[in-house]
């Protein structure tokens, strides 16, 4: 395995210090998803629903939701269900694609969809939030992403 790590070209950052949340894009179910919250405090992998019905996925196969999700404005939110769908992320030609289970959500957010622990466990991926960069292994090598504010 090659050892991930930092150093002075992966800071692209425009200010810093700062305090921005890291905001990705990624590929889902064969979609290009712009405006995704990577929550490392979070162990819910969401997708919200407009996003959901843009990319015209079906509902009619959804698994149960087991859990009730904490934290949106201290409200406590029940999703649609759950869908394993691909969600893919890209450097170039370095690819790497695991299917991830999303808790499918019908609310209005900010953001199209939220990766937690779970993608980022899967994904084994390692974070510098002071650059908003991103890296993980895949079968080409290192996936580097730099996050928007």
């Amino acid at each position: 395995m090659v050892p991930i790590t930092f150093d002075e070209n992966d800071f692209q950052l425009r200010d810093y210090p700062h305090t921005d949340a890291f905001i990705a894009t990624a590929n889902v179910a064969g979609f290009t998803l712009h405006n995704i919250l990577i929550d490392n405090g979070s162990s819910a992998d969401i997708l919200f629903i407009k996003p959901f019905e843009q990319m015209n996925l079906d509902k009619r196969p959804l698994e149960p939701a087991a859990n009730s999700l904490y934290g949106f404005r201290g409200k406590k939110i029940d999703a649609l269900g759950k869908k394993a769908i691909p969600v893919s992320f890209a450097e170039g030609e370095k690819v790497r694609t695991e299917t991830i289970t999303l808790d499918i959500v019908n609310m209005d957010y900010p953001y199209t969809t939220i990766f937690s622990r779970g993608v980022l466990n899967r994904f084994e991926v390692v974070i510098k939030q002071s650059y908003l960069c991103m890296k993980m292994p895949s079968p080409f090598g290192i996936i580097t992403m730099h996050g928007t504010s």
